[in-house]
């Protein structure tokens, strides 16, 4: 304070939304995405528990640091569930979109046009992945809840993270 002024200082972190990030360098392999989406759940699933979720976040209010750290990003588009009144399921339900948004974002490279049926992800996952995210996408038979999710993502984390070239090729002369 100077003289009856005050002023305030906010952190401009380093890094990118993660449409944006996609955007310039392409889309990510699943060793990338993988992390980035549990970190992602791993807050969606805290911020159900205490309130203070938004109501729905699209791919470029998920911030993707240079770490590799990845957060909400406050760009005032963003209001909160309870500000609304809405249902424990409802929330969920649109937690599980931005989860789907955003894997879709950063594995096949750019959003998809909204409609009734979300066929399976197009990007190269090892079988494990492609499963996992089959179910993320498929709302009608998927995951029911963001910690659904997370407990089958959390599941993954010592299987590989790419097809090997050796499967790859074993694969092809099936």
């Amino acid at each position: 304070c100077e003289e009856g002024f005050a002023w305030d200082a906010f952190l401009a972190p380093s890094g990118s939304p993660l449409d944006a990030q996609v955007a310039a360098a392409g889309r990510l392999a699943w060793s990338e995405a993988r992390p980035m989406l549990e970190q992602l759940a791993d807050e969606l699933d805290a911020s159900l528990a205490d309130g203070t979720r938004p109501v729905r976040l699209a791919p470029s209010e998920v911030w993707v640091a240079d770490s590799g750290r990845t957060q909400f990003c406050g760009l005032g588009t963003q209001v909160l569930a309870a500000d609304f009144g809405a249902p424990a399921e409802a929330a969920e339900q649109q937690a599980l979109a931005t989860l789907r948004d955003s894997a879709v974002v950063a594995l096949e490279g750019r959003p998809r046009e909204a409609g009734p049926r979300w066929p399976d992800i197009r990007a190269p996952l090892p079988l494990h992945a492609t499963e996992l995210m089959t179910r993320l996408l498929d709302p009608a038979r998927g995951f029911q809840s963001v910690r659904q999710f997370r407990h089958a993502l959390h599941r993954t984390r010592d299987m590989p993270s790419a097809v090997e070239r050796q499967l790859r090729a074993s694969q092809l002369w099936l």
